[in-house]
């Protein structure tokens, strides 16, 4: 069986959001699950914490984009009206 976590928050991205994921990629290899972790490939704005350690068994796929678009309404706004 494999599995895919999509994530936002995957190590060394740091903060109450990345234990989670990184708890859940740790133990499902242990059951005999292929585990890959969908992550963004940019995380500049996120807070690094070098003490969380991804598991070697995880397969881990970056992306440039996870989620929508930034919702800018003034740019919306310009664009309907010139």
């Amino acid at each position: 069986m494999k599995v895919l976590l999509a994530t936002m928050y995957w190590p060394p991205v740091g903060g109450g959001g990345a234990p989670r994921p990184l708890k859940m990629a740790t133990y499902l290899p242990e059951l005999g699950i292929e585990t890959h972790v969908l992550v963004p490939s940019d995380a500049k704005r996120m807070h690094r914490d070098d003490s969380l350690v991804p598991p070697p068994e995880v397969i881990v796929h970056e992306t440039r984009n996870l989620g929508p678009r930034v919702h800018r309404p003034q740019v919306e706004l310009r664009q309907a009206h010139g």
